[in-house]
């Protein structure tokens, strides 16, 4: 993971703080683990994949968020992560 201040100040993480951490189990609300195994499994096959999806921040407060996932790779082809744009979807909605 790169520094992102955006996504330190959306999930309320620092970089040192989520650095070695399980992303999914730090970010992805409980009741959505079992679709975020498989975003990751379509990921790690090499395809995109774009939802909406349950986050929480730091503070455990939870809210949808529309993501938009991308497998990224090393110039020789081989997998190292997942690049991932994600938002607060309230702010589109008017909520808060």
């Amino acid at each position: 993971m790169c520094r992102n201040r955006t996504a330190e100040l959306l999930f309320g993480y620092s970089e040192p703080e989520v650095l070695g951490c399980n992303i999914v189990e730090l970010l992805v609300d409980e009741k959505a683990h079992g679709v975020a195994a498989k975003v990751v499994k379509r990921l790690s096959e090499g395809k995109t994949w774009s939802g909406k999806i349950p986050l929480k921040k730091k503070s455990g407060e939870v809210f949808m968020a529309m993501v938009t996932d991308s497998p990224f790779y090393d110039s020789d082809g081989s997998f190292l992560g997942i690049v991932e744009v994600s938002y607060d979807i309230r702010s589109f909605v008017g909520e808060s």
